[in-house]
């Protein structure tokens, strides 16, 4: 109870002070409003450019598939990156900072938020293309790597051959003369076959820098751009009564002296 009347003892204590000093809170409460309100006149427009990417159907090779030459939280990851970051800053001319990222399906997301609505969309495109550019790359090691396993299986198998006396018989042996093979010597020159084949196959899209992940649409320059909220205002206007009640306090205290 005493403690309930203490409180209720410093509310009204508080309230005779604000009607007291009344024209100081006035005064602080308007000249904070004032400034915020000439902060928020005053700042520049921001404007968002996005751009659309999307992974199309994965491409198979023979018995070779490139699926899953990148999630979509590497992805996530590397637009996050400072590796990235740095990258579009260097083609942009400017320290530009993080492109947002998001994702639905096979479909994924960038966008960007800048003073200059031009910068906004270069941003954004720059951030695609370089997502582009790793694909590929990922996707060459992993061809290159599924060429020197294609390597390991052929010398192997020409060992193999060669230990039980094919090999010579598999290089000449053709057109007509292939109904004359042993069912091993037929099978050993199938499995022989399709390896080339495989590697030459590899070889050949190994030289066609393609991505599975292609812009479904380019950032467009965008033509109207959005202000912050007006909250700022009323939070220099609430920042003002605080500091109208730190003045009388120490109005106040000097008085009491």
């Amino acid at each position: 109870m005493k403690q309930k009347t203490e409180e209720e003892f410093s509310l009204i204590g508080y309230f005779k002070l604000a009607i007291r000093y009344k024209r100081v809170f006035v005064i602080s409460i308007f000249i904070f409003s004032l400034v915020g309100g000439f902060l928020f006149l005053n700042q520049s427009p921001e404007y968002t450019a996005k751009a659309g990417l999307i992974f199309e159907e994965p491409a198979v090779y023979s018995d070779y598939t490139l699926r899953d030459i990148q999630s979509m939280s590497e992805i996530k990851a590397l637009v996050e990156s400072h590796y990235l970051v740095d990258k579009v800053s260097e083609r942009v001319g400017g320290n530009t900072g993080r492109v947002k990222f998001s994702s639905q399906g096979e479909v994924i997301s960038l966008s960007y938020m800048g003073e200059d609505p031009k910068i906004a969309a270069t941003v954004v495109n720059e951030m695609g293309n370089l997502l582009i550019e790793e694909n590929i790359k990922k996707r060459s090691s992993i061809i290159e790597d599924a060429i020197k396993e294609l390597n390991v299986r052929i010398t192997n198998l020409e060992e193999e051959m060669e230990t039980v006396g094919l090999s010579d018989k598999m290089m000449y042996k053709g057109g007509d003369q292939e109904h004359n093979l042993t069912v091993e010597e037929h099978v050993y020159r199938r499995v022989y076959s399709n390896l080339l084949e495989e590697k030459q196959i590899l070889k050949v899209t190994s030289m066609i820098p393609s991505s599975e992940l292609k812009f479904l649409n380019k950032a467009e320059v965008p033509s109207a751009g959005s202000t912050k909220s007006p909250m700022l205002v009323v939070g220099l206007a609430v920042f003002g009564f605080v500091f109208a009640f730190g003045v009388v306090h120490l109005f106040e205290f000097f008085k009491k002296k």
